[in-house]
């Protein structure tokens, strides 16, 4: 794969659900490679799988669930919809049998990878309580040691039981994607309670060396982490610089992600050196971006794109 970018069709279709009129005015931005999203109805993938079978736009990955899961209604999508890691076993196959869907359609659209979470430890989402203090510029104060010490003890408490769960999910998951020849990339999470965090990701790949399991770089929720004082952003993408499948570019401030690149406060120079060829590269901006910014984006992200060495490994 060239060392190019993607865009996530999360820019667009929440206000274009027609699908040659998206990939048209996606196009125009000068893409011709893109990333699914977890909001699309089957009618709207069927559709793009048609403007794909005409040649007009390839698609690199796709966000799970994709499609939206039928019994799901776009106002309530979310990759969360359902968890692999939930303690009911229906529920949890619920989340296992919608990913091996959308592999499926990975397999259709010839794309290289799936993204996806894994789910959570289902505490009281202390996350909200850092991020109001790290926008008062308050994460050095005690409040904030004293909070975020009680979400660890009590992730600390529930992780192995969680984890487990997400592990029987992921044997499924994995032995799917083997067979299909699709990669599975575990994405890097915003809130601290979701799982997998650094350690885990490493747990995790432990267990299936050698399957179709790799590791999906997302910029803005490895710098939130970094910004809570949680991890340096460096440990989670050089830590898995062999293992990345793909990676999410959007810059930050503070806690608001998934803007245009050079619109925040992020050094894309930190990830440069990790940018292989062979991965993929899905410029992931969601609205209130606007097309202004979005071409402003594209131009100050190139040369943080040129060419690197592949290393072989995906």
């Amino acid at each position: 794969m060239k060392n190019k970018l993607a865009l996530s069709t999360s820019w667009i279709s929440w206000r274009e659900p027609h699908a040659e009129k998206m990939i048209d005015e996606i196009k125009s931005y000068g893409f011709d490679t893109i990333e699914l999203d977890f909001s699309l109805t089957t009618e709207m993938v069927e559709q793009i799988l048609a403007c794909v079978n005409r040649g007009d736009i390839s698609v690199c990955s796709l966000h799970n669930f994709c499609p939206l899961p039928d019994d799901v209604s776009r106002k309530h999508a979310s990759p969360n919809i359902y968890l692999v890691s939930d303690k009911n076993p229906e529920l949890r196959q619920k989340a296992v049998t919608a990913t091996l869907r959308t592999i499926d359609y990975a397999v259709k659209f010839g794309a290289k990878a799936v993204v996806m979470h894994c789910g959570e430890i289902p505490l009281k989402n202390r996350t909200g309580k850092l991020i109001r203090l790290l926008e008062r510029d308050k994460t050095e104060t005690m409040r904030f040691a004293m909070i975020k010490s009680k979400l660890f003890r009590e992730r600390e408490r529930y992780r192995q039981e969680y984890m487990q769960y997400t592990l029987k999910s992921l044997d499924q998951i994995n032995t799917y994607a083997v067979k299909n020849n699709i990669l599975i990339g575990i994405e890097n999470r915003y809130h601290a309670h979701e799982i997998p965090d650094l350690e885990e990701i490493f747990y995790i790949f432990t267990q299936f060396e050698g399957g179709n399991l790799y590791y999906w770089h997302d910029v803005g929720h490895a710098q939130m982490m970094e910004n809570l004082n949680i991890f340096y952003h460096e440990e989670y993408i050089a830590s898995f610089k062999n293992r990345i499948a793909g990676i999410h570019i959007h810059d930050i401030v503070r806690s608001s992600d998934h803007r245009a690149p050079g619109t925040g406060t992020f050094d894309f120079s930190r990830i440069a050196p990790f940018l292989r060829q062979d991965i993929v590269k899905v410029l992931e901006i969601h609205h209130p971006t606007a097309p202004s910014e979005l071409k402003y984006g594209l131009q100050y992200i190139k040369p943080f794109l040129e060419d690197k060495p592949d290393e072989g490994n995906n």
